[in-house]
């Protein structure tokens, strides 16, 4: 119940919409992690299942933390606040590498800390959280770039 009440405080601060992930009853949680089923889904019961539907995200010490795989199903016009960026621009290029970045403050007033979607023009990337005018990158370590070499190889 905690689960599903700290998913729905962050479908409320995170969606335009929430009520439409709100009313799902397809919800399966692992341990920690928590799925969101297909409609018409078997029953998986004596079945090993490496993912059972969308990663919503992990309950961590009562607080929900959105998984990349939610990020990516997400259109930019879903989220309340979304940060923008030129798909061939060096911030995006910061943001694939792993990098903070400082927040253009008239994007959302007041500055209230949380979860932002991060977009390449109209394609969603991934998560970052506002804090104090800094968006904290939260793309996945193991699909970070990886900073070109200054020197070429021989």
């Amino acid at each position: 119940k905690e689960v599903m009440e700290e998913l729905h405080r962050f479908l409320d601060k995170t969606l335009i919409e929430p009520e439409l992930l709100k009313k799902r009853e397809e919800y399966l949680r692992f341990g920690d992690q928590l799925y969101l089923l297909p409609g018409e889904m078997p029953d998986l019961k004596g079945l090993k299942v490496l993912r059972p539907g969308l990663h919503m995200g992990t309950v961590k010490k009562n607080r929900f933390e959105p998984s990349h795989a939610l990020a990516l199903s997400l259109l930019p016009e879903e989220a309340k606040r979304v940060y923008r960026m030129e798909a061939d621009g060096e911030e995006t290029a910061a943001y694939l590498r792993g990098e903070a970045l400082s927040c253009r403050m008239e994007s959302w007033p007041g500055n209230e800390k949380g979860w932002v979607l991060m977009c390449a023009e109209d394609w969603s990337l991934g998560w970052s959280k506002l804090s104090g005018g800094c968006l904290k990158n939260h793309y996945p370590k193991g699909l970070r770039r990886m900073q070109a070499s200054a020197h070429p190889q021989k």
